[in-house]
């Protein structure tokens, strides 16, 4: 019975990506601990490193061998080569090689996204990196660099040629349940040259006993063929642990037999079929996201319920009252459990997010020829897999502009008195329904004045406008701001920063900035731990509720109309803690009548979106309560102001208030002052 292998292509792109992963972290690990020979011995502590990268990029080369991807089984071969030679010690490994293997890891990315979607990558797009590998593995190191006399004999014994092979070849019973196909090897050593093939039946059972998914045949193969061992042996690499397996010389050199139990050194560390390296020790399974946020959902019904139940509370005989209580009390409990147990499935160590961080210290620090150390901590801190993936992109942006503009150069450094080698420190922690993540670097700090300038030029602040530094440094968020005079592949286009509050604004997070000039910059992010379920306080205007999310709740406060004023052409403020904060009163946003006349009877949120404070007239808050995100984009167009939706226990849909949207609205009409009552002269140009 024919095996489907397509089944497993789903399965092997997802370890052989990681396995990419893995590959270039132990890449990072090795960079720059090479001897200064470049020659790699038994004895050196980067052998084993390189080892872990050899047998991952073997194992893709297997499987990509027995799926039939030949552009990526073609690729890895010339990258195992290599990487087989450092680790052999015949060839140098340097700083230039490292570099080339990591490109390397970017075109097995490449390769892999082209062989998901049943294309190929363009040969311009790996021919420059393919020649690189090429020359970098023909550079032998000849017989001053190579191994011992008898280990050197027994590799050249190993790769010694014949004018023909004898091979025994008997799969496991198993062979099948790998995914592999004996008749696949089989054609691929016919493609070698003139073979003999004989099939043995021997333990072939009857009819009846006969397992459909079970190997019974073996095959003695005739090669008439000069071809070296070596050849044969890839052939057989990931078999070569569900098989028994001679090949002996027809003619020629006198080799020693190589069975399944008695590996050559080029696979004698390969893992079993099919198994990839881990870059973690923790035991997972996958688990279709899919079907993971169907059970959030049916979780989030639950929760619904639950609310629902408590509304019957007040309408039952007060006999009934205790019972129900601690059943309502017992739910309650429960459905906390089941929520954490079933949100912590979708949790991820935010160490996901950070694998791509060293990469691009080195590439950048080495383009703009700086010396850049990269010390994480916080690793294991857990959030939501979606938030992992939205927050990837920021993290880039921060560190890349940290290597890029924060970093000095090492001659730099040296003048200031600071050590050659920059340090950007990325460390995360949770803090209540939040995880915190500072970047920080040693570096020069932000030039508060050329950032002043640069926005005066292009005309984002007015040239009379008296900000404070902490103002001015926030300008580096302003859309399409940027202090470089060129573009640059690194930077210089403006786009970045803006795009990294925005996005954390969106869900639920925020940033901030401390600068010290001369010392260096931190930045601040603050996100939720999920964004399917939230705490939110529950606030009425007129007949209708909205949630405000709990996070961005700064505090609830009574104000007199005498202390709200309306400059000309503004809209309306009110005085908070030595500030003048903008008021948005809800009622007039969306259009719908108040149960308040006055401005005293009803009670302002002050509430916090980038860094900046705004207070929302409510009529009565109801109290805070946990709420079931639901999206709305399905069934409704975009309303500024409203992010998503909720149902309450009384079965009413609730509006998810956008906080980040409400203060950009605000932002268009409105300005803050600082304690001194001064108003920020140049706001309505930022707008233009």
């Amino acid at each position: 019975m024919a095996v489907d292998l397509n089944q497993f292509h789903q399965t092997f792109f997802e370890e052989s990506l990681e396995s990419i992963n893995d590959m270039e972290a132990e890449l990072l690990h090795i960079d720059g601990q090479f001897p200064s020979s470049g020659v790699i011995t038994a004895l050196d502590p980067i052998r084993e490193p390189l080892n872990t990268i050899f047998r991952a990029a073997h194992s893709i080369k297997g499987g990509a061998s027995t799926f039939g991807f030949e552009q990526i089984t073609d690729f890895t071969h010339i990258l195992e080569t290599l990487l087989d030679n450092m680790r052999d010690g015949l060839c140098k490994t340097t700083k230039n090689t490292v570099t080339v293997l990591l490109q390397s890891a970017d075109i097995m990315r490449n390769l892999f996204d082209a062989a998901q979607s049943g294309q190929t990558v363009a040969l311009d797009a790996i021919r420059p990196v393919k020649l690189k590998l090429e020359e970098f593995a023909a550079a032998s190191m000849g017989a001053d660099s190579t191994r011992e006399t008898g280990e050197s004999q027994q590799k050249s014994n190993i790769s010694d040629t014949a004018s023909g092979w004898a091979i025994s070849f008997t799969p496991h019973k198993e062979l099948f349940l790998t995914g592999n196909d004996p008749l696949r090897i089989i054609r691929a050593i016919s493609s070698l040259g003139d073979t003999e093939v004989k099939p043995c039946y021997d333990k072939l059972p009857s009819l009846g006993r006969m397992d459909p998914e079970s190997c019974y045949l073996s095959w003695e193969i005739k090669l008439n063929a000069n071809v070296a061992k070596t050849e044969l042996e890839q052939i057989f690499a990931w078999v070569e642990d569900d098989c028994d397996l001679t090949i002996e010389p027809v003619a020629g050199p006198d080799i020693t037999s190589n069975k399944a139990g008695n590996k050559s050194p080029a696979t004698q560390e390969t893992p079993v079929a099919g198994a990839l390296p881990s870059s973690s020790s923790l035991q997972s399974i996958r688990v279709n996201t899919n079907k993971i946020d169907d059970l959030v959902d049916l979780v989030g019904e639950l929760v619904i319920t639950q609310t629902m139940l408590n509304r019957f509370n007040g309408e039952l005989t007060p006999e009934d009252y205790p019972k129900l209580w601690a059943s309502l009390t017992q739910l309650e409990r429960n459905t906390r459990s089941l929520q954490e147990s079933v949100m912590n499935i979708r949790m991820l160590p935010i160490g996901f997010a950070f694998n791509k961080l060293p990469r691009v210290v080195r590439d950048v620090s080495q383009q703009m020829g700086k010396s850049v150390a990269l010390k994480m901590s916080g690793e294991s801190t857990e959030l939501d897999k979606s938030i992992i993936e939205s927050i990837g992109d920021a993290l880039l942006h921060i560190v890349r502009n940290s290597t890029d503009h924060g970093i000095e150069s090492p001659s730099e450094r040296k003048r200031l008195g600071k050590p050659e080698t920059g340090t950007i420190s990325i460390n995360a922690f949770q803090q209540g329904g939040s995880v915190i993540i500072e970047i920080q670097d040693d570096g020069q700090g932000l030039q508060t004045d050329k950032i002043l300038q640069k926005a005066i030029d292009r005309k984002l602040v007015s040239a009379d406008a008296r900000l404070s530094d902490d103002e001015i440094s926030n300008i580096i968020f302003m859309p399409g701001f940027s202090t470089a005079t060129t573009v640059t592949g690194v930077s210089g286009r403006g786009v970045g920063l803006d795009v990294v509050r925005t996005n954390l604004a969106k869900m639920g997070g925020g940033v901030e900035l401390e600068n010290k000039p001369g010392i260096g910059t931190r930045f601040r992010l603050r996100v939720p731990l999920t964004l399917a379920i939230m705490d939110g306080l529950c606030v009425q205007v007129g007949s209708h509720i909205y949630i405000t999310p709990l996070l961005s709740v700064r505090e609830s406060i009574c104000l007199t109309q005498e202390q709200v004023s309306q400059p000309a052409g503004g809209s309306e403020i009110f005085h908070y803690n030595d500030q003048h904060l903008p008021l948005l009163r809800l009622s007039e946003l969306f259009n719908i009548d108040t149960a308040i006349e006055d401005i005293s009877q009803g009670i302002v949120v002050v509430i916090e979106s980038d860094n900046q404070n705004i207070g929302i007239l409510v009529d009565n808050i109801l109290g805070q309560q946990q709420v079931v995100v639901k999206s709305l984009e399905t069934h409704y167009k975009k309303v500024e102001g409203i992010a998503t939706a909720t149902i309450l226990g009384d079965g009413e849909v609730a509006l998810i208030l956008d906080i980040s949207s409400l203060s950009q609205l605000v932002g268009k009409n409105t300005a803050t002052q600082n304690s001194e009552d001064q108003l920020f002269a140049g706001e309505q140009e930022i707008e233009q």
